[in-house]
């Protein structure tokens, strides 16, 4: 008799049907399929603000390198170009204290423009180009203790910004000494 009740109870159970097992995995993979897609678009757009942050760092570490190597004293060499321009005919701002790492208060001889060109590596630029891709801004400051130390800061901000909300940007402070 138990084995009639047993049987009896099956026949009326329902099991899933291969249609029905078909139909849910098809719409679990559309469902993955625009999750992986979202995913794929969010990484990529990830790896690009990275790109344009790493190189924000390059690029200041690059500027203060450049200052760092001036003299002292020099208040006339081009440091809007690369490689520095330095002679006595030279009409540049050299380690004159000026300047603005605000991108608002951008001062002419303490700014720059760097251009990245497909293959042909960047390019810098003393006015903004159309297809500039980073402002470096920098400022020097006389201590005011001590005129003996300056102190040297560099900023640069990435003008195509990838994501929404602010674009990356590097602020780099150093000191330099007369001795």
């Amino acid at each position: 008799m138990k084995v009639q009740n047993i049987s009896r109870n099956r026949k009326h159970e329902r099991g899933i049907s291969l249609l029905e097992t078909v139909i849910a995995a098809a719409l679990m993979i559309i469902g993955i399929g625009g999750v992986m897609s979202l995913f794929t678009v969010g990484a990529s757009k990830n790896m690009s603000q990275g790109t344009q942050a790493s190189r924000c760092t390059e690029y200041a570490q690059d500027k203060m390198e450049q200052l760092m190597a001036l003299s002292f004293s020099d208040t006339n060499s081009d440091t809007t170009v690369i490689p520095t321009y330095t002679n006595t005919l030279a009409t540049g701002t050299g380690l004159t204290s000026g300047g603005s790492v605000y991108p608002s208060a951008a001062t002419t001889g303490y700014v720059d423009y760097v251009t990245e060109g497909s293959g042909t590596g960047a390019a810098i630029y003393s006015t903004q180009q159309t297809n500039s891709a980073y402002m470096r801004q920098w400022s020097i400051v006389l201590n005011s203790t001590d005129s003996n130390i300056k102190t040297i800061t560099v900023s640069v901000k990435s003008l195509q910004s990838v994501v929404p909300g602010a674009a990356p940007t590097t602020t780099l402070v150093s000191m330099k000494t007369s001795f």
